[in-house]
């Protein structure tokens, strides 16, 4: 940049001499001599190899250059007058401001966090808040590059160069669309499947998030301590609001949080949940940020106020 090879103070003296037309009141202002304010002028004009103004008659008369210059220099010096007035104000204020970044998994996001994020915001009236939605493999990088405070992510290794702060458990179960379910009873009517047993559930087509099955079997480890040896996944889907989708097209089965599926069948009209033979399976969600980070005061006092909401409402 050009600005590079040009002292900054330069900007501020060109900046009161042009608005004073006096290198005297240019030198009170700035508490520097007026033989060290001409200096400066001197040396500006050398290093920009214009004249930024014209000594006629003892008076200081600016260039077309020092016009044009100015009204750059003059804006950009309110910029920073501005900057440091509000990290200042930060520091001082009773009131919360500045910009939070905060990422999470898009489902969860809507169903659990946004609310308290609202009530957040309503109480900081200042507080500017960027929302990201992504996987926890995006919010990881997200994260080290700076572009989050802090993200929600489930039990996925993370950086280590991360930590996280479990605060949330979030309840997984199997579910499949009621008219889906009565269509495979009917096509097995000699089995006549009861889905107790693991064997039943080879009947069923299945929709999951990520490739291999992975959370369907950890599903049936979890209440069978293994997984039927034939799993037909029909559809992979990243993201809850895809899976429930296909499940109420009648595509198959497959897992969704329990806040999910209250929201979208509240009466358990459409859903057929199957039955837990175990504990129900919880997906732990943490509180994700980069180790040793220096934190906003916003952002500190937000984690502290989501995670108090999350245990409210787990």
């Amino acid at each position: 940049m050009l600005i590079d090879n040009i002292n900054l103070n330069y900007f501020r003296v060109f900046e009161s001499v042009y608005r004073q037309k006096s290198t005297i009141l240019a030198a009170e202002e700035l508490h520097l001599t007026q033989s060290g304010i001409s200096q400066h002028l001197k040396s500006f004009e050398g290093q920009l190899g214009q004249n930024l103004f014209d000594r006629i008659n003892r008076s200081l008369v600016p260039t077309p250059f020092a016009r044009l210059l100015y009204e750059q220099c003059h804006h950009g010096l309110l910029c920073f007058e501005k900057a440091l007035k509000e990290l200042l104000d930060e520091k001082t204020s009773p009131s919360l401001r500045g910009i939070l970044s905060i990422g999470f998994p898009t489902e969860f996001g809507h169903n659990c966090v946004l609310e308290a994020i609202a009530q957040f915001a309503h109480a900081n009236p200042t507080l500017k808040i960027e929302i990201s939605y992504g996987l926890a493999y995006e919010m990881n990088h997200q994260l080290l590059t700076g572009q989050l405070d802090f993200a929600f992510v489930d039990n996925l290794a993370m950086s280590p160069q991360i930590i996280t702060i479990p605060v949330y458990e979030e309840a997984l179960s199997l579910f499949a669309s009621k008219k889906y379910l009565l269509k495979i009873k009917k096509q097995n009517q000699k089995n006549n499947p009861d889905f107790e047993s693991l064997d039943d559930f080879e009947s069923l087509d299945y929709i999951d998030y990520l490739p291999k099955a992975l959370i369907l079997k950890m599903w049936f480890k979890h209440h069978f301590k293994t997984f039927p040896a034939n799993l037909n996944v029909r559809a992979t889907v990243s993201e809850v609001r895809g899976v429930s989708k296909l499940i109420f097209s009648h595509l198959g089965a497959g897992i969704l949080p329990e806040h999910h599926a209250t929201l979208v069948d509240p009466k358990g009209i459409f859903l057929h949940r199957f039955k837990n033979r175990n504990n129900i399976l919880k997906n732990k969600i943490s509180i994700a940020s980069l180790i040793d980070r220096t934190h906003s005061p916003a952002a500190l006092a937000s984690v502290e106020y989501i995670s108090d909401f999350l245990k409210k409402i787990n």
